[in-house]
């Protein structure tokens, strides 16, 4: 689907990115059952990664032609995810931060995206790939 004219692609970046934020909820609860998805990218396949799976340091299973992945932390726990190329690991207490609620918006280098749970707890990652 192309994008209305006058709208450039990032200016539809930022427009997902407030909503996602207002879907969060303004007290920081958990966000309600609103998933906004730019419409300028082609789905490409999801993913979803149990919290007890997030206890060791994951990768992406990145479906074919994949150039971004919208993660949504559904977990009771934050994550911390490192795209090092030097192959640096994200730890327990080490990488950014992804609070228990929030979502993260990659475009980076898929293959390189790792991530890992802070602590125990319960829920998934839920991804969502495009190109």
């Amino acid at each position: 689907m192309a994008l209305p004219v006058g709208v450039s692609k990032d200016s539809a970046r930022a427009i997902y990115e407030i909503l996602s934020q207002l879907a969060a909820g303004s007290d920081g609860s958990n966000p309600v059952a609103l998933q906004v998805r730019p419409s300028n990218y082609t789905p490409k396949g999801d993913q979803q990664i149990t919290i007890a799976t997030l206890q060791a340091k994951q990768t992406l299973t990145i479906p074919t032609g994949a150039t971004i992945a919208i993660l949504q932390n559904n977990t009771n726990q934050a994550l911390r995810w490192r795209d090092s190329p030097a192959g640096t690991d994200p730890t327990t207490t080490v990488g950014q931060r992804i609070p228990a609620g929030e979502t993260l918006t990659y475009d980076g280098t898929l293959a390189q995206f790792e991530i890992i749970a802070e602590a125990a707890g319960t829920g998934t990652l839920d991804i969502w790939y495009g190109a």
